[in-house]
């Protein structure tokens, strides 16, 4: 079991998702979902255990096992969707019909409710996109790094990033660590610092949401003690950089939050290829999670050259012309 700081409410927060079956997700239910994500053949997007774990206060997550398939639901923006497809060694088109009539449950006035996170890799993938029954949209962009490449920097591509990785070492002398909770309080500092310095930056909207959103969560994870691996640079005693996540997948990692002090030019060059070289001979490939359809966050993400890039995509039913299958 995944040991973490206790937390004393239990209760849940959504009465209508419990109305409808699912329980309150839970430091002690980390146990209970885990196998889901670890039969895939490959990851669904950035989800894993440990991620939903980490966001589960954030975004209200619920979750049900029934038929021996999982669902995760959340609160987001006021409406419940599925975050991430149903899952489980034989999920069908039944479930996928199962996941729709479940939030509708939870909320009768949603006419049209979703579920998040499908990619190319979901076992009912082809079916789905054959289906007339439901409709598949492009949600966002999840960007996937090549370990060996990111840690060396050595390719001409990387000469920026190389130049400006050198300039911040020969300046600061950083230190690294690998991260352990007793490094958190100082992770914890500079995330504050960091708020004030990207507040007056972040614009309305989506922006401002994610801002929010990731602030709040990577710091509950830090203060439970939630076990994240990962770096974390200081520059005389004090910490100015860290990089964190989980292992994700068979052959790689998942880059939950990355965080640096703005005001120190070349942090964020310097914190990126150290974490690529703590996961050598481990990992494979990187994931850094997706751009939330905010242009300049996709921006950032493509100048660190990703081998490739996953869409996601949101999926809802077709209420004009379901003409249905079968399973």
């Amino acid at each position: 079991m995944v040991k973490i700081l206790p937390r004393r409410k239990h209760s849940s927060p959504w009465p209508s998702a419990v109305d409808a079956g699912f329980l309150r997700l839970l430091p002690s239910s980390y146990e209970k979902i885990k196998n889901f994500y670890g039969v895939l053949e490959r990851p669904l997007s950035d989800l894993n255990p440990l991620m939903m774990l980490v966001w589960r206060t954030a975004l209200s997550l619920h979750y049900l096992i029934e038929d021996e398939v999982l669902y995760v639901v959340a609160n987001w923006r006021n409406q419940p969707v599925l975050w991430g497809p149903p899952i489980g060694k034989r999920v069908g088109l039944k479930h996928i019909r199962r996941a729709f009539e479940l939030l509708r449950k939870i909320d009768p006035r949603n006419r049209k409710p979703v579920i998040l996170y499908f990619s190319e890799d979901y076992a009912l993938w082809q079916i789905l996109i054959e289906s007339r029954e439901f409709i598949l949209s492009k949600q966002s962009n999840e960007y996937i790094y090549d370990v060996k490449k990111l840690a060396s920097l050595s390719t001409p591509e990387y000469k920026k990033k190389r130049n400006s990785y050198n300039a911040f070492k020969v300046k600061y002398h950083p230190t690294v660590h690998p991260y352990s909770p007793k490094l958190a309080a100082g992770c914890i500092r500079l995330l504050d610092r960091w708020a004030i310095q990207k507040e007056p930056r972040v614009r309305l909207g989506g922006d401002k949401r994610k801002f929010e959103l990731e602030r709040f969560t990577c710091a509950a994870a830090l203060r439970e003690g939630i076990p994240l691996s990962g770096v974390v640079a200081t520059v005389e005693g004090e910490v100015q950089a860290f990089s964190i996540g989980t292992p994700h997948g068979r052959a790689g990692f998942n880059c939950m939050f990355e965080k640096t002090n703005l005001d120190m030019r070349g942090a964020s060059a310097f914190i990126f290829p150290e974490f690529a070289r703590s996961c050598l001979g481990k990992y494979s490939e990187i994931n850094a999670g997706e751009d939330w359809g905010i242009e300049y966050l996709a921006k950032s993400k493509r100048l660190w050259k990703p081998y490739r890039t996953q869409p996601t995509y949101s999926l809802c039913e077709n209420l004009v012309n379901p003409n249905k299958r079968t399973d």
